[in-house]
């Protein structure tokens, strides 16, 4: 009976709480100090808080039984099943400062992780902050590859929702509007175009990765180009076509012989006309050696030298060239 009498007291205790949180609405026996309480009595007391404890109280552990804490006045941490996400309503917009209104769930704070979801009142034009209810402002910015920098304009626009995180001196917005989309479509194994703003894929190149020559020993279709070198380079630069004909001319056929120079009475005018072959005579011009001047620059075309053969007893002036011409 004693025991009895104990456990009632709590229950009365736990009847005097809050109306909010009722478990156990009523007793159907009032017992009093004093009075003799028959088994009935006390039966009926005792089934009743058991019944109502069943189906009112939470129930030890995991459960469901909890849909709503409305009397709380601190959020729950994370370790206790809180969130970190908070919705901030409409965040209105003066100058460049964005402010939202009260949180749902209360209690935003400065807390690393934190995010604040929110509808925009209005388009920025440039850098912005943001005000997250009594909290402190703070800038707002954006993600760029492993930095952040400050918004662009029209990164928030009227009646768009976005994200703000706290990274623990700044909010970070995780989806402005200017961020570059992806693409709609894309080919397996194509290149894709990266956008340097924001590091967003923007498009697919169209150009298959395989089709792409590597560094290390390339092979190359189609008709590849390069710079072309002059003939007096002689490094590992590529040697393109050009550069091979203009360093290596060929030589035309023989056809017939044609000669110029200084002596024996021969003239420009009495060259053979067409030939590709030219016996030049030279001489000494202006002390020095030259089977050019009056010889061959009276021939059309260039002109390779074949064999000199040395003037009789050593001198220069009966010196004679064999030349051919090359294309």
């Amino acid at each position: 009976m004693k025991n009895l009498s104990k456990l009632f007291f709590l229950i009365a205790l736990l009847l005097a709480g809050t109306a909010k949180a009722v478990i156990i609405p009523s007793l159907p026996y009032n017992l009093t100090n004093g009075s003799v309480a028959d088994a009935t009595q006390v039966m009926g007391n005792y089934n009743t808080i058991v019944t109502d404890v069943n189906a009112n109280a939470a129930h030890n552990g995991v459960n469901t039984d909890i849909l709503s804490l409305t009397g709380l006045t601190t959020p729950l941490g994370l370790q206790y099943g809180g969130t970190p996400v908070y919705e901030g309503g409409t965040a209105t917009l003066l100058a460049s400062a964005y402010t939202t209104g009260v949180t749902n769930p209360i209690g935003f704070g400065l807390t690393t992780g934190n995010m604040v979801i929110f509808t925009a009142s209005g388009t920025n034009t440039g850098p912005a902050t943001l005000q997250v209810y009594l909290t402190s402002a703070a800038p707002l910015v954006k993600l760029n590859n492993a930095s952040t920098i400050a918004l662009a304009p029209k990164d928030i626009i009227t009646t768009g929702v976005y994200v703000a995180i706290w990274n623990g001196s700044q909010y970070e917005l995780t989806n402005p509007s200017t961020a570059v989309s992806g693409p709609t479509a894309a080919t397996d194994s194509d290149i894709a175009l990266m956008s340097g703003g924001t590091g967003n894929i923007i498009r697919d190149s169209g150009i298959l990765m395989a089709s792409v020559a590597p560094l290390n020993s390339p092979a190359f279709t189609g008709t590849p180009t390069a710079p072309t070198a002059a003939t007096s380079v002689t490094n590992t630069q590529i040697a393109t076509t050009a550069y091979v004909s203009a360093a290596t001319r060929t030589p035309l056929g023989i056809g017939s012989i044609v000669q110029a120079g200084y002596q024996s009475g021969i003239s420009a005018g009495a060259l053979v006309s067409g030939g590709n072959l030219a016996i030049v005579y030279g001489g000494v011009v202006g002390g020095g050696f030259n089977f050019r001047a009056g010889g061959l620059d009276s021939l059309s075309g260039d002109w390779q030298a074949l064999q000199t053969l040395p003037a009789a007893g050593g001198g220069t002036t009966g010196i004679t060239g064999l030349f051919q011409r090359i294309d």
